[in-house]
């Protein structure tokens, strides 16, 4: 392309409305290649496949989400450790796009009014990353994703047994 090295980023990266070469940045060429060598590996169903599926499950499974991790992006995981899904989730929310990966496991509701306890801990207005990340490594301990794991059985109460894990 015969651009200079010292050319301004601003110039390189910037629209053509604005003067610009439009330039696609490393970032969007390298989140391409990613979500691309994802799906390929998906449809071949090989054993790379089959190991990506199981450490999605696990991401799943830690996020305490719900919904899936890769197609409701746009709720942040602050609690995760950083790792390629959660970059790829991430990035797909700051393009608003979504991914359905059809094998992939979730955890199902099994009430009608039934909720993430993940999912409700986020939508606390008040509630901080270290919290959050505590609140996950407790759910965790005590071996719950949603409130119908530790509610009673009529649903109406928690028992404080229940939390002894």
């Amino acid at each position: 392309m015969v651009i200079h090295r010292n050319m301004p980023k601003a110039v390189i990266y910037s629209s053509l409305e604005m003067g610009g070469l439009h330039y696609p940045s490393f970032e969007v060429t390298q989140d391409q290649k990613v979500i691309l060598y994802l799906l390929q590996q998906i449809r071949w169903k090989e054993t790379i496949a089959n190991d990506m599926l199981a450490v999605l499950s696990a991401v799943q499974l830690v996020s305490g989400w719900c919904t899936l991790v890769l197609m409701n992006v746009t709720k942040p995981l602050p609690h995760m450790a950083k790792g390629w899904f959660t970059h790829i989730q991430e990035h797909l929310s700051n393009m608003d796009g979504s991914m359905w990966i059809e094998d992939q496991w979730n955890p199902n509701l099994q009430h009608k009014e039934d909720q993430s306890r993940m999912e409700t801990f986020a939508n606390t207005p008040t509630i901080t990353t270290p919290m959050l990340k505590k609140a996950n490594w407790c759910r965790i301990y005590v071996r719950i994703i949603i409130i119908s794991d530790i509610a009673h059985e009529n649903g109406e109460y928690i028992p404080g047994s229940r939390m002894a894990g």
